[in-house]
């Protein structure tokens, strides 16, 4: 699989940074404005807008915040004051794709957001390539099921059921996989077909 290359510019990106208004929190908001981010801030007390709201959070570390009950699925950048085993452990606990050191200073701000947006994409896109690959052998499932069931129906064997399956599935203008659902919609519960492939009457 050819690598994606990474990306480098965030113009127009949501940014919230969680932290109480300070110079750390001040001079991030400014630095990130500059890079041409959308920002948003809460302090540690406040409650953060519904998710959706941003695309990146950056959050103090050092405060015990309730990361872990919000619904939240955005690459995290936590700002580290403490480097107290049982704080990093925290970090790590929760997911923080990077780090940066306070006091806030404009050198690593880039990098972190960097890393944490392409490790955030890098890990979308396996997810997604999981997802096709799930799919792939649904899909196949489903193409043997409706072949052997041709098999027994007609009594022919496994290379002429398929190809009967194929022909109609082209004669139809729909996919194999398609038809293959349809054939074997007249006899499996609905329960078992979802397990393969949705039903006709689910497909959009």
């Amino acid at each position: 699989m050819t690598r994606k290359k990474p990306r480098m510019l965030f113009r127009g990106l949501r940014a919230m940074i969680w932290h109480d208004c300070d110079p750390n929190r001040q001079f991030l908001e400014l630095y990130l404005q500059r890079l041409g981010l959308r920002v948003s801030c809460c302090g540690v007390g406040g409650k953060l807008c519904e998710r959706g709201e941003f695309d990146l959070l950056f959050f103090d570390s050092d405060q015990d915040l309730p990361i872990g009950e919000l619904d939240l699925d955005v690459p995290m950048i936590a700002l580290v004051g403490s480097e107290a085993p049982s704080r990093l452990q925290w970090v790590l606990g929760h997911n923080a794709a990077s780090l940066i050191f306070k006091p806030v200073r404009s050198a690593g701000i880039y990098g972190s957001i960097v890393f944490a947006m392409n490790q955030y994409e890098e890990r979308l896109s396996i997810a997604a390539q999981q997802e096709r690959l799930n799919s792939k052998i649904r899909y196949r499932k489903l193409v043997i099921f409706a072949v052997l069931k041709t098999m027994r129906e007609q009594g022919c064997d496994e290379e002429q059921a398929f190809s009967g399956l194929r022909r109609q599935a082209m004669e139809r203008r729909i996919t194999i996989e398609m038809l293959c659902a349809d054939v074997l919609a007249k006899n499996l519960p609905a329960g078992h077909l979802r397990d393969t492939w949705p039903l006709a009457h689910d497909r959009p």
